[in-house]
């Protein structure tokens, strides 16, 4: 029998619930539900679920990247617009954005 993805969902929140006073206030609810599934050894039960919170929470961490990426754009653009051309704008804010690679190199 196929169990649809709202139907897991729902067993699942009956399953959380039961753990729900077990959860630390130095955590995230998502990351809670994430190690309780790993934690019982239910991946087989709820795999839908697991996937859908591993999705949730790198998606959040690869959205802090590219805001810091466009943050410090916008940094370097409103300091030196006036003084640079837009193939130096460029240039610099690769450099930063690929900061990592150039420590490595020099």
């Amino acid at each position: 029998m196929i169990i649809s993805f709202v139907d897991e969902l729902c067993h699942f929140a009956q399953f959380a619930d039961i753990f729900k006073d077990d959860e630390p206030g130095n955590i995230s609810t998502e990351l809670f539900l994430y190690k309780l599934i790993i934690d019982k050894r239910v991946q087989d039960t709820f795999p839908n679920v697991a996937i859908a919170l591993r999705m949730y929470l790198v998606l959040m961490v690869t959205n802090c990247s590219a805001e810091r990426s466009f943050s410090k754009l916008k940094l370097i653009d409103n300091r030196l617009r006036t003084s640079m051309t837009q193939g130096r704008l460029v240039n610099l804010a690769l450099m930063n954005i690929e900061s990592g690679i150039l420590r490595e190199i020099g």
